[in-house]
């Protein structure tokens, strides 16, 4: 097992949470994470995924089984083992109404409601979900933080016309203390996404997900999400400071929130544990994808400003930029990055890996190190983990060769066939 891959799981986890909040938990359809969570399950709230493109689109690309039947067998494998851990299973059909068959949502949710003890479908469309609640006025609704709920007569629309139980609430107000109080005071259960990366009013934000082709049945749904964030996170991070919670400010949210939902369901498992540990031990106060690192105060600060970013320079004069590229970052960054040398690879079926060299993080060992410097990577498809590690030991073993000279190892790599069919691309 590699350095990476053993850093990247629960063993020895010393949980930090604050008593009232549980984390909610990505599932990228590898059963290994499941077993890999079960000693931690008392502190999670429950397990999430998407709904089948057939039912509904999706802000990132859809990983699992192709066939809607081969997908709601592993659904119901999931459910039962949520079951047996005592968590929760949270249904995501959280996009545009155009985009949700809420006929298919429903009996998706209808075929898993034995199987799960709580079940949980999370919409943010209104219309899509009073079409759900007519199809299943049995089902638990949630708000998703794509709804944009910041006021109480925003959570009010949706506790009374489709009896919402649950609110993830925009992530403008992540850092807002008093909009959470207010927004608690609706009796609505609330929950806080960690972190995505997003710029804070990100004026992308309406075409986060375009249709590619027209949805249907048997087709299914395909989306192209685009955003702005890509570019102005690495030129600007502390902007994210906004809205990003960070490990260690769970302590803040206590007595507000119930569920702090963790990022990565297009992710490894090794990457999706390595946040959780982060999440569950609660102390640290580095973002997550290294964009930036706050000092203690910062909370306090960022909770009561007024948002006048371009009148103020606190963040930019306080908050430490960390190394901008590293595995599991939701988007690997422009192509030739100034001090990131990298590769791209192209595998089959449209599956790609770009591995960069940079420094070793501490709190983010890489998968393979050469030289003194890791070897991080983001993989995009089918890709399999043990490809990757293969792929990354033989670029390592070749930048070895070449000793302090990275291109030419980085040329060496990419000259020929690597594990699993990779090659430049």
């Amino acid at each position: 097992m590699s350095a990476r891959i053993a850093a990247a799981t629960l063993e020895g986890v010393r949980v930090g949470l604050p008593a009232g909040i549980r984390l909610s938990v990505p599932y990228n359809h590898d059963p290994a994470l499941l077993d890999a969570i079960e000693p931690v399950a008392a502190h999670l709230a429950g397990i999430y995924l998407p709904v089948h493109p057939t039912a509904a689109a999706s802000g990132r690309a859809f990983r699992g089984p192709a066939s809607p039947a081969a997908y709601l067998a592993e659904l119901r494998r999931v459910a039962r083992r949520c079951r047996r851990m005592g968590l929760g299973l949270s249904l995501l059909a959280n996009v545009p109404g155009w985009a949700v068959d809420s006929r298919a949502v429903a009996r998706t949710a209808a075929a898993l409601r034995g199987e799960v003890d709580r079940l949980r479908v999370t919409l943010a469309d209104l219309a899509a979900a009073r079409r759900v609640r007519e199809a299943a006025p049995w089902l638990a609704i949630g708000v998703s933080t794509l709804a944009d709920v910041r006021t109480p007569v925003e959570a009010c629309w949706w506790r009374d016309e489709v009896g919402a139980t649950f609110l993830t609430v925009s992530r403008e107000v992540n850092r807002r203390p008093d909009a959470l109080a207010r927004l608690a005071a609706t009796g609505l259960r609330l929950g806080v996404v960690s972190y995505d990366d997003c710029v804070p009013g990100c004026q992308f934000r309406l075409t986060h997900v375009l249709p590619d082709r027209p949805g249907g049945r048997r087709r299914g749904w395909a989306t192209s999400p685009r955003c702005l964030a890509g570019e102005l996170r690495r030129a600007r991070p502390w902007l994210l400071a906004q809205k990003e919670i960070l490990p260690g400010h769970l302590r803040h949210l206590a007595g507000l929130v119930e569920e702090v939902k963790i990022s990565g369901r297009d992710q490894e498992t090794a990457e999706v544990l390595r946040r959780l540990r982060l999440y569950l031990e609660a102390r640290s106060l580095d973002h997550p994808s290294d964009l930036y690192s706050e000092p203690p105060g910062a909370w306090r600060r960022i909770a009561a400003c007024d948002r006048e970013c371009h009148r103020c320079s606190w963040c930019a004069d306080h908050l430490r930029t960390l190394a901008p590229l590293f595995a599991g970052d939701d988007d690997a960054g422009p192509r030739g990055a100034p001090g990131r040398p990298s590769i791209d690879l192209r595998g089959p079926r449209g599956a790609r890996i770009r591995v960069t060299l940079g420094p070793v993080h501490p709190d983010r060992p890489p998968l393979c190190a050469a030289g003194g410097m890791g070897l991080y990577y983001r993989a995009d498809g089918a890709v399999d983990g043990a490809v990757v590690e293969a792929v990354l030991g033989r670029i390592a073993e070749r930048l070895e060769k070449a000793g302090g000279r990275v291109a030419e190892g980085l040329a060496a790599a990419a000259a020929g066939p690597l594990p699993g069919g990779f090659r430049k691309g």
